[in-house]
């Protein structure tokens, strides 16, 4: 009777295809979680400029989005009037920030109040940069992703 069995051969060749594929797999893991985190962090901070301009026209008192230096790896939500808005958000390790700017907007109308300046502030992820630019004369602002 004939037996059916791999051979010592197959069994060392299916054991080195797939410790090369383990081998492969946890930068790929490591990669993706951090490209992820970076877009759900953008995301937040879109959330953000949203409900601080949405604070600021309930309460008709002037609100803040200010951006930390780099190092120091943070920005803050000032609402005064709704406090309870007030929070330190976390920008992850791997995106760093230029042109770091203070972000406010007028009471009642929600408008920016810098004047002769466009705040513009870019969060440089691994694989993509996010260039934020606001608008003169609204709350408005557009979003330019572009790759690395």
């Amino acid at each position: 009777m004939k037996s059916h069995a791999f051979t010592l051969v197959e069994l060392l060749v299916s054991f080195s295809i797939l410790i090369i594929l383990l081998w492969l797999v946890p930068p790929a893991i490591v990669d993706f979680g951090e490209t992820y985190q970076e877009k759900i962090f953008i995301k937040q901070f879109e959330n953000d400029l949203k409900l601080v301009q949405a604070s600021a026209q309930a309460t008709g008192k002037n609100s803040t989005v200010e951006i930390n230096y780099p190092r120091e790896n943070y920005y803050r939500l000032s609402c005064p009037g709704n406090e309870s808005l007030n929070a330190y958000r976390i920008i992850p390790k791997s995106i760093s920030t230029t042109n770091i700017p203070l972000i406010q907007f007028k009471g009642e109308t929600g408008n920016l109040t810098t004047f002769n300046k466009v705040p513009q502030v870019t969060f440089n992820g691994k694989k993509y940069s996010y260039h934020f630019t606001f608008q003169l004369g609204g709350g408005r602002y557009y979003v330019e992703v572009s790759k690395k």
